[in-house]
């Protein structure tokens, strides 16, 4: 089963992004988090009921509770977490977020929003 985490407190990104993964069928299910304490956390309780970690994660960088930074420190605790591609989605065009985004090795690209058909189109290639 292929799942898309979408990992982001802006309800209308949420809302555009998980429409264009269905309309693209782009995977069997989408799950959402609103900030990166959430997300780990039901990562964490998904995997401890034997579920599996998604496939690819969308990963915003500025989100009230815990950042998409702290995030990746917590995520990359976690077992197998090499096996999902996980791309930074922001609207942040900071040179120093895109320049912190490649030191960790599990980042596969950095895009910034909106994300289109054509960007999913992309990502699925990957």
């Amino acid at each position: 089963m292929k799942i898309v985490c979408v990992i982001d407190d802006d309800p209308i990104f949420v809302l555009t992004v998980v429409k264009l993964i269905q309309i693209e069928n782009f995977c069997d299910k989408v799950v959402v988090y609103k900030n990166g304490a959430e997300a780990i956390t039901g990562i964490n309780a998904c995997l401890n009921s034997g579920g599996e970690l998604p496939c690819i994660i969308l990963l915003d960088i500025n989100m009230p509770v815990m950042n998409g930074w702290e995030f990746l420190e917590k995520f990359i605790e976690i077992p197998d977490h090499t096996i999902v591609d996980l791309f930074i989605s922001t609207s942040s065009i900071n040179r120093s977020d895109v320049t912190k985004s490649k030191k960790y090795k599990i980042i596969k690209d950095y895009l910034v929003k909106p994300i289109t058909s054509k960007i999913l189109r992309e990502l699925s290639k990957k």
